[in-house]
């Protein structure tokens, strides 16, 4: 997820620092998936342990109300600081899987930098061609909810890599879709009409639909992953 701009006009994005937790290993689905690591541009949630970890998808989305993927709380931006092999602290892209520390406490804990999803807009690919790959059919989809879907990249800097993608299916599937749909589309791409709209990774501008920070207490509202 890349960060595009902030409803408040400010130019750069504000970040918040949390630790990852000793020998966390993130995994994009609740109880399997593929094992991966933590990068920039990944979606966080905020556990109750003080640390953020992977937002994950494939719990029970039945219907509308009933969708319990994760909430977002926000997004990668950044590592302040990370150990590397010679067991130095420095500043990072991206966190090994399972990576072992002295505690969320101590000098060497690895801190997350993390743009909050409230307030923000970020660019998101489509998983796959559209339904109606021409502009107008890109068009029609503000409004529209889906999931996060994960495409793990096995190559490059970073792998295994999560790579969050839109599940462009749940947007074109139905009109608004599951309350606690993980993501709103709110506009095109900032490349606009330079997208090749026949493409699989048609870019659009998201927001967090299913924000953490606006949980409430009920689940016949706002689905069965509230805490």
């Amino acid at each position: 997820m890349r960060w595009v701009r902030s409803l408040t006009g400010a130019d750069t994005p504000t970040t918040l620092r949390f630790p990852v937790s000793d020998d966390y290993q993130a995994a994009t689905v609740v109880g399997g998936g593929t094992n991966v690591n933590l990068n920039v541009g990944d979606p966080v949630k905020l556990g109750e342990d003080g640390c953020v970890k992977l937002v994950q998808t494939g719990q029970d989305s039945s219907g509308v109300n009933t969708d319990s993927d994760d909430f977002i709380f926000g997004v990668i931006a950044g590592f302040e600081s990370i150990v590397d092999a010679t067991g130095k602290t420095r500043p990072g892209s991206f966190l090994a899987g399972a990576t072992s520390h002295g505690g969320i406490a101590s000098s060497t804990a690895p801190i997350a930098l993390v743009i909050p999803a409230a307030g923000n807009i970020f660019e998101l690919d489509a998983d796959a061609v559209l339904a109606t790959p021409t502009k107008a059919g890109a068009m029609a989809l503000p409004g529209r909810t889906a999931r996060i879907a994960y495409s793990v990249l096995t190559a490059g800097v970073g792998q295994p890599k999560a790579n969050p993608l839109i599940d462009i299916s749940d947007a074109e599937g139905s009109a608004g879709g599951a309350l606690q749909a993980q993501l709103v589309i709110v506009g095109l791409g900032s490349k606009g009409d330079a997208m090749d709209f026949t493409a699989t990774n048609v870019t659009f501008q998201v927001m967090a639909s299913a924000l953490e920070l606006a949980q409430q207490s009920d689940p016949a509202i706002f689905g069965s992953n509230v805490e």
